[in-house]
């Protein structure tokens, strides 16, 4: 059964299936608005239904309190109508400068997969036709030999690269997609859905400032390798962390791009290095690494990706320091479920 959900601000109007979240029935048709991992984890998506009826039941008290819940707060990413609705979109003053991508699902195969460091991996997917995407943003991998079972991973190519995406993925042990790192072969045929996230770059113009750890790297080189293409003048600092100097990745591609890029500076810091590592650079967490070398810098762009708890004390840590909230750009990365 569809029903017909009305954004209240704008008056906009689009159908919903009855077993598709509010969130996917919006993204399908291209309706701009704030929204995160998309599976009820980062309650990104918390947005008011003024009018209508929605079965959210499987929402968890922790992503949505009671008190939010009786006043018709929702997380569109886990709402499904069952009824027509009017919804009033939360807005957080983000100057969204593109029209984002409507995601869509494409055909893919894996190209290749390659060992970066002890947990990150290269994964290249040949698609079936080319998909539009922004840097930074995300898709979903069909596992294979798991119907219906996919996989959020973001992409690490330039935006505009055509028929080839490049995923950086943390191989997990035991991992329904990621387990089969090494050995899945060549030409395994697989899904892509998307893209989707707002951690993507803006055309402000404004220095960028990005930070991550573990595979937040993989974002972050997509929107580096777009600057490098696009904008090789605008000045951009990497703030990147990692356990040891053997789960470093990309060390070749980031000197290839401070060679591009007109001003870039890379700062990377380990957490725990081990005595052979020769490391001589900073020690300790990425988010104590920026902190030491933050100034007056307001006027940036920031994107932060990796672990939920570091986004959100980077981001803490840089409205503290008077970078407005629409100017972070933060994507969390949960455990799958």
């Amino acid at each position: 059964m569809s029903f017909r959900i009305t954004i209240a601000r704008t008056g906009r109007s689009f159908p919903a299936e009855g077993e598709e979240s509010l969130l996917d029935a919006a993204l399908r048709h291209g309706v701009p608005l704030r929204y995160g991992c998309r599976r009820g984890k980062c309650s990104t998506c918390k947005h008011l239904v003024v009018k209508g009826e929605v079965d959210d039941h499987g929402i968890s008290a922790y992503a949505l309190l009671d008190d939010e819940r009786d006043e018709g707060v929702t997380l569109l990413c886990q709402a499904f109508p069952r009824s027509d609705c009017l919804i009033e979109l939360v807005e957080d003053g983000d100057d969204v400068d593109v029209e984002l991508p409507v995601p869509r699902l494409v055909g893919a195969r894996l190209a290749e997969a390659t060992a970066l460091s002890r947990s990150l991996w290269s994964v290249v997917l040949e698609l079936d036709e080319p998909l539009d995407f922004i840097a930074g943003q995300y898709v979903e991998v069909a596992v294979p030999g798991l119907p219906g079972v996919t996989r959020p991973y973001s992409v690490a190519s330039a935006a505009g690269v055509g028929d080839r995406l490049e995923l950086t993925v943390k191989r997990i042990e035991g991992g329904r997609f990621s387990g089969q790192l090494g050995s899945l072969p060549p030409g395994t045929p697989t899904t892509v859905r998307g893209p989707f996230g707002e951690m993507h770059l803006r055309r402000s113009g404004r220095p960028v400032t990005l930070v991550g750890a573990g595979s937040g790297i993989g974002p972050l080189l997509g929107i580096l390798r777009t600057l490098a293409e696009t904008e090789p003048a605008r000045p951009a600092r990497l703030f990147y962390g990692a356990a040891t100097r053997r789960d470093l990745p990309y060390g070749d591609e980031l000197r290839r791009l401070a060679n591009a890029l007109a001003s870039f500076e890379s700062v990377i810091t380990l957490s725990r290095p081990e005595p052979d590592d020769g490391w001589d650079g900073p020690v300790g967490r990425v988010a104590a690494a920026l902190a030491r070398s933050f100034g007056d810098e307001s006027a940036i762009d920031a994107y932060v990706c990796g672990p939920p708890e570091m986004c959100e004390h980077v981001s803490m840590f840089l409205e503290a320091r008077g970078v407005p909230g629409r100017q972070i750009h933060a994507d969390g990365f949960y455990a799958a479920d």
